[in-house]
């Protein structure tokens, strides 16, 4: 019976452990997008923001990159940057906004910036880091322009980050293409805008988050792609509720009312100087490159290959 007993209390206290560390690991979860996924095929009427087919992300191209660093590079090396400011297409005819207005100016007038005018009347104004971070900001583009974002609910609130985007809280078809994995260097602090995404590196869609403090942990497996320039407090006001929670929207507050695309001011000069130092960078590699490879000429002709 002793016997007995012992095992009922050491079952019990295992379940315990379990639950314990269940609730840590949930209290600490990064974001995630749990409905990322492309579909190969929509049924019924297509959703406005799909109507206009858009060219499919390269990712042969990033694949074969991440394949030659190998398997044992770290993740911030085999998911660092392989695109440029020049792969980033910027829709032409945008709305252009002073930079000089934010206590927080932008790191680069060269780079677009996203307005989101909530429910409450207030914004968030956010740069997208398309010299820093290209192939999410290529991928993000899009989506706001296409009007996706609009009347969209933030679904997660916490004391880490608020999260939206999410196309199954706000009834919508889901964002047909994902994106890689892209690491800027960046760290996230509060007002850094990052990629939702699952334990799948690259599955990354249509759900960001904006993190409201440092996350060292999310440095070196999220795409860091913006910064808030304005609006922390209209983030910081999101009401905060139990992460095991997120399969609903939050408060009308805070709903999203439109999503919109902006330049700065003065950007024309700053994309031009950009374009010139990324042709130069260009032309020097290439220079480089050619050098290399006429040294190993000379050298196989003197050895008489």
């Amino acid at each position: 019976m002793g016997f007995r007993n012992h095992r009922i209390v050491l079952t019990a206290f295992c379940a315990l452990a379990a639950v314990v560390v269940m609730v840590a690991v949930i209290g600490c979860s990064p974001p995630k997008d749990p409905t990322a996924q492309t579909k190969g095929k929509l049924e019924g009427d297509l959703p406005a923001y799909l109507s206009d087919e858009a060219a499919p992300y390269d990712k042969d191209r990033l694949q074969s990159i991440k394949n030659a660093r190998g398997t044992g590079a770290s993740d911030a090396a085999r998911y660092a940057v392989t695109l440029t400011f020049a792969d980033v297409k910027i829709p032409e005819g945008l709305d252009t906004i002073d930079p000089g207005q934010f206590e927080t100016p932008p790191s680069n007038v060269a780079n677009p910036a996203v307005i989101l005018d909530l429910a409450s009347g207030k914004r968030i104004v956010f740069e997208l880091y398309a010299d820093k971070c290209p192939g999410t900001v290529k991928h993000f583009i899009p989506i706001v322009e296409s009007g996706f974002y609009s009347g969209v609910y933030f679904q997660r609130s916490d004391e880490m980050c608020i999260q939206g985007g999410d196309p199954a809280v706000n009834q919508k078809e889901p964002w047909p293409r994902t994106v890689e994995l892209e690491i800027s260097g960046e760290p996230f602090d509060a007002g850094s805008v990052g990629m939702a995404r699952t334990s799948e590196p690259n599955s990354g869609s249509s759900q960001f988050f904006i993190a409201k403090a440092r996350a060292t942990h999310l440095d070196t497996g999220y795409a860091n792609f913006g910064m808030v320039l304005e609006g922390m407090d209209a983030v910081m006001a999101v009401p905060s509720r139990d992460q095991a929670n997120t399969s609903a929207p939050l408060d009308e507050e805070s709903r999203i009312v439109k999503a919109r695309l902006v330049r700065f001011e003065g950007y024309e000069t700053a994309q031009q100087e950009l374009l010139k130092q990324l042709q130069e960078a260009q032309t020097e590699e290439s220079s480089d490159d050619t050098e290399s490879e006429g040294g190993n000429v000379a050298t196989d002709s003197e050895s008489g290959v």
